[in-house]
């Protein structure tokens, strides 16, 4: 996966240091986007995690 800067470069065809407040705004929101797209799809089983103090 790209890194935001290496994404914002690719969209703007700029740094991250040169866009607006607007454009780093909507390159962020959209790389979410991506990354929460290529993330596994939620299979819906519940896990349980429990740790007992008494050992430690």
């Amino acid at each position: 996966m790209l890194s935001l800067q290496e994404f914002v470069q690719n969209r703007y065809n700029k740094t991250i240091a040169e866009c607006s407040n607007e454009e780093l705004y909507l390159a962020l929101l959209n790389y979410s986007k991506l990354a929460s797209s290529q993330k596994p799809v939620n299979t819906g089983k519940k896990k349980v995690y429990y740790i007992s103090a008494e050992f430690l």
